[in-house]
């Protein structure tokens, strides 16, 4: 089936790109960039083949930044800080596991999935403008990978769970490798 093929080519080549970044190199550069935009235009094909929406909307985004940054496009400060991007998610945090415990399932997961798209794609966008520091990134990663997992479980949207799982695992290493004093051993 071609939207799983592309699924499985754009997931090994985002996590490529990831394991590079969090775990060799301490700054993005243009080919980090052309791996993210060609990843990102695979997974929206695919999950928009398979009708997996959040996962569509963070690709796109994700496309368009890796290109302005690949540019070297000035993106705009947006109206908001790195505080008003926590609060925002940790309300739709809440929202959404409030629906989970309160029998609105459905909605729950949708929230939680949707907080997914915004921490993704807010966070690439401050960070690639040098407005989020890389092991906030890093934890912005985590929690986005971790809130989609519910909804892409239900989508069946197989090659993009496995993606988050492995993304959150590998970011979660990335803030722990950037710690201040962390040396790797030989």
């Amino acid at each position: 089936m071609v939207s799983v093929t592309l699924g499985w080519l754009g997931t090994i080549l985002y996590l490529l790109a990831h394991a590079w970044l969090s775990l060799l190199k301490n700054k993005a550069t243009y080919h980090y960039y052309l791996a993210n935009l060609v990843a990102a235009i695979l997974v929206a094909t695919s999950s928009y083949l398979i009708a997996s929406w959040q996962a569509v909307v963070i690709n796109v985004f994700w496309a368009l930044v890796s290109f302005a940054a690949m540019k070297n496009y000035v993106l705009p400060r947006l109206p908001f800080s790195n505080a008003q991007l926590y609060g925002l998610l940790g309300v739709m945090f809440l929202a959404g596991a409030g629906g989970l415990l309160f029998a609105y399932a459905q909605q729950g997961m949708a929230i939680l999935a949707w907080s997914s798209s915004i921490a993704y794609c807010l966070g690439y966008w401050r960070f690639s403008a040098g407005r989020l520091s890389q092991q906030s990134y890093y934890l912005v990663n985590t929690y986005a990978a971790v809130m989609l997992l519910p909804q892409l479980y239900t989508d069946a949207n197989w090659p993009v769970l496995v993606l988050q799982i492995v993304w959150a695992s590998v970011s979660l290493w990335g803030w722990y490798k950037g710690r201040e004093g962390y040396v790797l051993s030989p």
